[in-house]
């Protein structure tokens, strides 16, 4: 933790919570991106089913070509940008855990002399790619059902 009473500290206390602001705001950013991404494929893959599907004019086959193609596309694009989201959102966390070290949010007495203002046993709990793996799965398998229906709608479409 970082003393504060001398003046020169100060100045890097104010830049370290700066910074623990910047890196909040990310994480912010970086979750709603992550359930926007599954919302766009889904939405888009929807739409090809909608235009593919039974009742719908007849399709050439370089059109049908051109359709699963963009289906497998947005399917694949969708699960990489998610994939990339979830890895930029777990280093964000990382950078807030080290800034709550330094700011001494796990340190008892540093604020609060009766505890510290976050749990201590976080604070040795490391942050990892693999801690929202589940949720991240379940978006994979609910982009890859849509892309699978899509490209299954065109090829059927008459």
């Amino acid at each position: 933790m970082i003393n504060m009473p001398n003046p020169e500290n100060r100045e890097k206390v104010a830049a370290l919570i700066a910074r623990y602001n910047q890196i909040f705001a990310d994480i912010l950013r970086y979750r709603d991106m992550e359930w926007k991404i599954v919302v766009w494929a889904v939405a888009l893959l929807a739409g090809v089913i909608a235009l593919t599907g039974p009742g719908q004019r007849k399709l050439s086959v370089c059109m049908k070509s051109s359709v699963v193609v963009f289906s497998v596309a947005i399917g694949a694009y969708g699960i990489w940008h998610l994939d990339y989201a979830h890895r930029r959102l777990t280093k964000e966390r990382q950078r807030r855990r080290h800034c709550e070290r330094l700011l001494g949010f796990y340190d008892k007495g540093a604020y609060d002399p009766s505890s510290s203002l976050l749990p201590e046993e976080r604070a040795t709990k490391a942050v990892t790619y693999k801690q929202g793996i589940a949720h991240l799965v379940s978006w994979w398998i609910v982009i890859a059902v849509f892309t699978a229906f899509s490209v299954y709608s065109v090829v059927t479409a008459e």
